[in-house]
């Protein structure tokens, strides 16, 4: 229901699951009796709570130069020694790209938890946005523009 009531299909797939979470959310919203005031006093109270962001250390200029020379120097290392002469680096190459490709994509599948709560506040300020934006606007709409996830559906409109 909640898919087809939404027009969560016209959403690029990527996006899909994140407006059905959204939508589940803002009918749990909905049914405790939360106001849009109360989900802003909400939202400004989670940023109270959470300590700031610590910038990566691969942002740190000396780490990257440190870490660029450490680098260059194994490589150098590696090749010299006779494993890696005749076919046998070639392979080691290739091993070594797919094992980090899989870490790479695993990694990236990874949310941690400060994601976790942003995705949560970006959820109670759609829903505070769309529970005021539906007390102002008594208008007559499609039902695609009158959706609980209008706010969000806005963002992600499907590209042609």
């Amino acid at each position: 229901m909640q898919f087809a009531e939404h027009a969560i299909g016209q959403q690029p797939w990527g996006e899909q699951e994140n407006i059905l979470c959204y939508a589940f959310f803002l009918q749990i919203v909905q049914d405790e009796g939360y106001t849009a005031a109360r989900l802003r006093e909400l939202s400004a109270y989670s940023d109270l709570t959470v300590a700031p962001a610590k910038p990566a250390l691969s942002q740190n200029l000396g780490f990257v130069s440190l870490f660029a020379l450490i680098v260059g120097l194994s490589t150098e290392l590696i090749k010299a020694t006779s494993f890696f002469l005749g076919g046998k680096g070639a392979v080691i190459l290739i091993l070594v790209a797919a094992v980090s490709f899989i870490y790479w994509i695993v990694w990236d599948g990874i949310q941690s938890t400060p994601y976790q709560r942003l995705r949560i506040k970006r959820y109670v300020d759609l829903a505070a946005y769309d529970l005021e934006e539906r007390v102002q606007d008594v208008r007559e709409l499609n039902p695609v523009e009158s959706s609980p996830v209008l706010s969000m559906s806005k963002q992600t409109e499907p590209t042609a």
